[in-house]
């Protein structure tokens, strides 16, 4: 092998995913044949910056270095080997929000995040001129903001990032972005690029608000799956990996949004396939076998990464609850002096939620962690509330934070249904369906359709971003559709979770109480944001 403690790309293809989640950067390293050989992760959080939610982009880069190092340690840890060499490398992160550089690339203003919902006004005015839904959070509701409010950045812009975009960047000094993650910037046509009609009208209505800017300048350009995007730079791979011993060169993949990975990761990128992401926040992405008859205020329509249009439902908030009564069960273990690890707790508190004795009666609990532009809820409050008759125990809590993890997303879902939209398989990826048995039947039972999950969800976007620089590889006359199911997919079982009448009838007994308290929910966020 030359250097036996060395690995070599001639010796052996390896491919790289890097994922940039609300909580955990991960890395996740394959093979040819799309195996995991060996991940990394690094904690992060987001923080509230002047009214808006952030990261630090030079904790971002700093973050995915040590992702890498802890992927690549464990990685010699098992095989002796250190990495010198990769294949490819791909970047993913949470779509949407707002990174805006000069030309020298300076940072204007703190990144802001998918999770800021102050642009409602701002995305109502863009989806009414251009008769095509503009979430709060995507790129260009952001900006309008801004533009609106005359803000002093605005005229010295000279690019607009999302996440990925930005970090591969630093990485390659390439400008640009797949489709998906282009999607949630601004609206594409039928051939992947902007809408040009869609941004006339736009710069006519930045335009009329005092700002003259060129967004199609201003947008990094859209790339095809497996197409080359720039090469690791000398200064890119001391980011990526601070020990130096990765070379520079490494081919990058189009840097993706984190509902490509979703897709990607569950094979699910046909049309009538669906996913569903379940972490921070949960979406679900489901592929189009023809338009929807209106807009819907609750659906975003995205681009998958081939093309295709998907109805997104989007819900910012998911595990808060679960993972706060887990940080309360770890506190309290620890003050009478049992240590155990957050895996151990997670799958104890799991275990016995769907006992039939454990009910929800006179119960509602929120996971508003942050606001939810779903229900109209500006301002969050976590809350737990039971009437005199309700009994808490630990398995309602857990019972109570699972249904209202999926209770905003159900309704959404339950407007494609109306639309008598056909979905054949609907997949499910995220750590919180671990525990086999318990958060994917609360799922399937929410949504009323059974849900696939497979062994690899827990690694989720991160390897769904090392199949998408994998398929650099094999593109030469294959579809990704094909790559997918010939290659990444075809020794995977899925795990089947059926909907469970039990729980069915239980968690909408449980939704109405949710939205019936709907008011109490926005008015304790509203005063809580006040004291």
């Amino acid at each position: 092998m030359g250097n036996s403690a060395s690995l070599k790309t001639g010796n052996g293809q390896y491919w790289l995913g890097i994922e940039l989640g609300s909580t955990r950067i991960k890395c996740c390293l394959v093979d040819r044949d799309g195996q995991i050989l060996s991940t990394g992760v690094y904690l992060w959080e987001n923080v509230l910056v002047d009214g808006f939610w952030s990261y630090s982009l030079e904790k971002a880069v700093a973050g995915v270095g040590k992702c890498y190092l802890s992927m690549k340690r464990r990685f010699k840890e098992k095989t002796g080997l250190t990495i010198e060499c990769l294949s490819g490398i791909g970047v993913s992160a949470m779509m949407h929000g707002l990174i805006a550089v000069d030309a020298q690339n300076d940072l204007l203003c703190p990144f802001r995040t998918w999770r800021c919902n102050n642009a409602e006004e701002e995305a109502s005015i863009l989806s009414s001129e251009l008769n095509f839904n503009i979430p709060a959070r995507w790129s260009i509701a952001q900006l309008f903001y801004s533009v609106r409010r005359h803000e002093e950045f605005v005229p010295k812009i000279d690019r607009i990032f999302t996440l990925a975009s930005y970090i591969h960047h630093r990485l390659t000094g390439a400008f640009c972005v797949g489709k998906t993650d282009a999607s949630g910037i601004f609206p594409l046509s039928g051939d992947g690029s902007y809408d040009r009609d869609g941004i006339e009208l736009t710069e006519g209505l930045f335009r009329r608000n005092g700002c003259s800017l060129e967004l199609k300048a201003l947008f990094p350009p859209t790339l095809n799956p497996g197409e080359n995007a720039g090469s690791l730079t000398e200064e890119g791979r001391l980011l990526l990996d601070p020990e130096g011993d990765l070379r520079a060169g490494v081919p990058f993949c189009p840097p993706e949004g984190d509902a490509a990975t979703g897709l990607v990761c569950t094979n699910s990128i046909k049309k009538g396939n669906g996913n569903i992401s379940a972490g921070t926040s949960v979406f679900g992405s489901f592929v189009l076998g023809r338009n929807l008859s209106k807009v819907y205020p609750e659906i975003d329509v995205i681009t998958t990464p081939d093309g295709n249009p998907a109805a997104m439902i989007h819900c910012n908030n998911c595990t808060a609850g679960i993972n706060q009564v887990m940080d309360l069960a770890e506190q309290t273990l620890s003050k009478v002096g049992v240590q155990k690890s957050k895996t151990e707790i997670f799958e104890a508190l799991l275990q016995s939620v769907l006992d039939e004795n454990n009910t929800l009666d006179h119960q509602v609990y929120f996971n508003f962690l942050s606001g939810e532009n779903l229900m109209k809820v500006g301002k969050g409050a976590m809350l737990f509330a039971s009437s005199q008759q309700g009994k808490m125990t630990i398995d309602s809590i857990v019972l109570g934070q699972l249904f209202a993890a999926f209770a905003t997303f159900s309704l959404g879902k339950e407007l494609l249904d109306k639309e008598n939209i056909v979905l054949d398989t609907i997949f499910a990826h995220g750590g919180v369906f671990n525990v086999e048995g318990v958060a994917g039947v609360v799922l399937a039972s929410a949504i009323n359709h059974e849900i696939y999950l497979n062994h690899a969800t827990g690694e989720g976007g991160a390897w769904g971003m090392a199949l998408l620089s994998l398929y650099s590889f094999y593109k030469d006359g294959m579809s990704l559709c094909d790559f997918l199911d010939s290659k990444a997919f075809s020794n995977h079982v899925f795990v089947v979770q059926k909907p469970n009448r039990k729980t069915r009838l239980e968690f909408l007994k449980y939704r109405k109480r949710f939205v019936d308290c709907l008011e109490a929910e926005r008015f304790l966020g509203e005063a809580l944001e006040k004291c």
